[in-house]
């Protein structure tokens, strides 16, 4: 989203940002909504907070429950998934009836109950920015939570052999659900972030216009990196779990065996209650603030995931600091990756130690592959590109 509000400046925008998120591991602060303002980047900032509402209204076990509900479900799927309160929306009907706006964004479709309510009489122009199809999403999580078991360990070597299976998200019902469609349709424009969501959307709406807008970013301007370490990143859902799981068991033996001296370094927000057992070949670095010292690290990307919708940022990100990646196939038209050239697509577990042994044992392939990872970046994913992509939005 902060590239996005980027892109907005760089066009010209006049940006007013309303954010509706108190529980979230990064909670606004005021030293944050200053520097938003000091460097060009919002002209307003409104903030929701359940403080100031009615205590009838406020609702701190209810993200709790509605989370759970969407993560780890007793029941069927519940798709369309709300997560806004009465007061959210009556907040931001204050906010849209108190400023002069022509266009609305909306980040995720969770939130789109703010903008469409009953109390809002004519609305603006409106922009869902998709990250994801939220329903498929939840689908698949609720497919692997049986397979991750309760903390605080998480126990790769324990993960039942069915949750390692590449074809395991393969599944007839695995897909999204039409309802979710039916509040994409409620937008003027719909901004998705691969070309298979795309066209998914565009398959099933009517009135929307959906636009591909992938993840931006900046190559390093100090070259590749050049860290010592194979870097995996993580963030806080079940698939990078599941993925780990794989690398450890499938992938990681057939490294060794060749390269004894690899080493896997993980970092991120892993699960707030969920820890990984030790392996004398991972190294366990945790949350690293500073992502310029957080591409320091490696020398190459690692991302085992075969879980998930969306974009895999990190592996843009990784490119972007000049970092060759090895993914599996079911990823790979989700990043400019080109086989052989600036990253390898691995179609089994086989490929995918192939891939890191060679990247391990030769440097300069892995710098030279780095280089050019960059320059897909540079092509494909600037943040120019996004600029205009954000400016046919507007127009549309």
């Amino acid at each position: 989203m902060l590239e996005v509000l980027l892109g907005l400046r760089e066009i010209g925008a006049q940006v007013h940002l309303a954010s509706c998120v108190e529980h979230s591991t990064n909670p606004w602060t005021d030293e944050l909504c200053r520097s938003l303002r000091t460097d060009g980047i919002c002209d307003e900032i409104s903030i929701f907070s359940e403080r100031t509402a009615p205590l009838v209204l406020r609702a701190p076990a209810y993200f709790k429950r509605i989370w759970g509900q969407a993560r780890y479900p007793s029941g069927p799927p519940v798709p369309g998934l709300d997560f806004t309160t009465p007061a959210m929306r009556r907040w931001f009907t204050a906010v849209l009836e108190r400023e002069s706006v022509d266009r609305v964004f909306i980040n995720y479709a969770y939130f789109a109950a703010a903008l469409f309510n009953s109390r809002q009489g004519a609305r603006p122009r409106s922009i869902l920015d998709a990250h994801d199809l939220l329903s498929l999403n939840d689908a698949m999580q609720r497919a692997l939570a049986p397979f991750i078991g309760p903390g605080p360990v998480f126990r790769a070597q324990a993960m039942d052999e069915q949750a390692l299976r590449l074809d395991f998200f393969d599944k007839p019902f695995m897909k999204p659900h039409k309802s979710e469609f039916t509040s994409i349709d409620r937008f003027d424009v719909t901004l998705a972030i691969t070309e298979r969501e795309a066209a998914e959307m565009r398959a099933s709406t009517r009135h929307t216009r959906v636009l591909i807008v992938p993840t931006p970013a900046a190559p390093a301007a100090n070259g590749p990196a050049r860290g010592s370490l194979a870097l995996f990143p993580m963030g806080p859902h079940p698939f990078n779990l599941q993925g780990y799981a794989w690398f450890l068991r499938k992938v990681l033996p057939l490294i060794c065996a060749e390269c004894p001296e690899f080493e896997l370094g993980v970092t991120g927000i892993l699960y707030r209650h969920l820890i990984l057992e030790y392996h004398p070949r991972v190294r366990i670095l945790g949350f690293v603030a500073d992502e310029n010292e957080l591409w320091k690290i490696g020398r190459m990307l690692v991302n085992p995931v075969f879980g998930g919708t969306g974009q895999p940022v990190k592996t843009i990100e990784a490119m972007a600091a000049g970092m060759p990646p090895v993914i599996l196939e079911r990823f790979a038209s989700a990043a400019p990756i080109t086989h052989g050239v600036n990253g390898f697509v691995a179609r089994d577990e086989v490929e995918f130690a192939d891939s890191c042994i060679r990247l391990w044992r030769e440097p300069a392939l892995c710098r030279s592959m780095g280089m050019a990872a960059m320059e897909a970046v540079r092509q494909e994913c600037s943040r120019d590109k996004l600029a205009g992509q954000l400016q046919q939005a507007l127009a549309a």
